[in-house]
């Protein structure tokens, strides 16, 4: 009796590393409404746009691949929490921004 093994197909690197940047803004999101505005809104858009770029070329390697690799699911998953990340960092970094203009102008 023989048991034929597959090797296991090895997950893209671009994938995992675009899954990271996409769960790091996000939590960089929270972090934001949190406790440091601004500067959890731009680390949310510059790691969503890190993402966006990783699960781009991930998805495109994987494809190409023919199977040898795996990890379309972190791909999509850092193309999610990337754009996620992006659009939200930018909404809220014009709201807090347009509040803290405000607040100045009726200083004057």
């Amino acid at each position: 009796m023989t048991i034929d093994s597959v090797p296991p197909t090895k997950n893209n690197t671009m994938a995992l590393l675009g899954m990271i940047a996409g769960i790091i803004a996000d939590v960089a999101l929270l972090t934001a409404c949190c406790m440091l505005p601004v500067v959890g809104q731009i680390f949310a858009i510059i790691f969503g746009i890190a993402a966006l770029i990783f699960g781009f070329i991930g998805r495109k390697q994987i494809k190409e691949s023919d199977g040898e690799e795996g990890g379309d699911g972190m791909a999509l998953a850092a193309l999610i929490t990337g754009g996620i990340g992006v659009v939200l960092g930018l909404i809220g970094l014009i709201l807090t921004l347009g509040v803290l203009g405000l607040a100045w102008a009726d200083m004057m």
